[in-house]
């Protein structure tokens, strides 16, 4: 193998240890009431959080990939909601890169307190009954 391709290899081996190697504890629960092809998952994090880098996504993909569409919302601890993230298909893994909901916005507009204590996770559009088999939280 060429040096040089081990070299990029160990690169991206070490990004990947440092990007998700401080995964956040969570609980994670389904709402109750929802459509099955439209859960709203609740993920309240231990200690809230000022800053949130990624949201992993796992459907359980033996029963077929089923998310069309989803969004992540954060809620703040004053109550504040601001949506982080929006995509389409999860299917075995999608890693969503959140995003500061007020980087192209004016700063006098952000009334939230900065510490993020719950995520949502809302799908939006699916094909048949959404079969979740994880999500993780990573600072």
């Amino acid at each position: 193998m060429d040096e040089r391709d081990v070299k990029r290899l160990k690169e991206f081996g070490d990004l990947i240890q440092r990007e998700f190697s401080n995964e956040l504890k969570a609980s994670v629960t389904a709402e109750e009431g929802a459509y099955k092809t439209q859960p709203v998952y609740t993920i309240a994090l231990e200690q809230p959080a000022e800053e949130l880098k990624y949201v992993v996504l796992s459907e359980d993909i033996s029963q077929g990939q089923r998310v069309e569409s989803f969004r992540i919302t954060a809620e703040f601890a004053s109550g504040s909601q601001y949506p982080l993230y929006q995509g389409t298909t999860i299917g075995h893994k999608k890693i969503c890169q959140l995003q500061d909901p007020f980087a192209l916005q004016n700063p006098l507009i952000n009334d939230s307190d900065g510490q993020i204590s719950r995520l949502k996770v809302q799908i939006t559009a699916a094909r048949d009954e959404v079969m979740m088999k994880e999500i993780k939280i990573y600072r």
